[in-house]
């Protein structure tokens, strides 16, 4: 089972997947200052509703970002203390493009990175699965 945590954005999420990529579990929720800070908590009580353990999890994915560097900080953070202890394999994927991988119909990605900064990824329409960064 793979563990996904996405904690880029003000709305942080956690899943679980089957290793053929199959959605098993997800749960997300609106965040505050704080949001980091509901990561483990919640990834626990969705494995416990599954009736699984962290024990379970074979890898472990995280979102890279960009946003909010405490945000970023607290799930990178998870994900490698994860791995580590469990002696499972890490890979980062960047937010807006599986973001955008999950929406098919969306045309662009979107988010604040720091007080001033935001990022945008429009899905290019000249060739399925490629896109264009721009930093507004």
């Amino acid at each position: 089972m793979i563990l996904a945590i996405e904690s880029a954005s003000a709305d942080p999420s956690v899943a679980l997947a089957s290793l053929d990529g199959s959605l098993l579990a997800s749960d997300a929720w609106s965040g505050d200052a704080r949001q980091g800070s509901q990561l483990m908590p919640r990834l626990i009580d969705l494995l416990a509703r599954r009736g699984d353990q962290l024990g379970d999890l074979e890898a472990v994915a995280v979102g890279l970002g960009p946003g909010s560097f405490t945000g970023l900080r607290a799930g990178m953070s998870v994900a490698k203390g994860l791995a580590l202890a469990l002696s499972v394999p890490i890979v980062g994927l960047p937010s807006l493009v599986a973001w955008l991988a999950a929406e098919p119909a969306a045309d662009a990605a979107l988010n604040r990175a720091g007080a001033r900064d935001a990022y945008l990824l429009v899905r290019a329409r000249t060739r399925p699965g490629s896109f264009r960064s721009t930093s507004c």
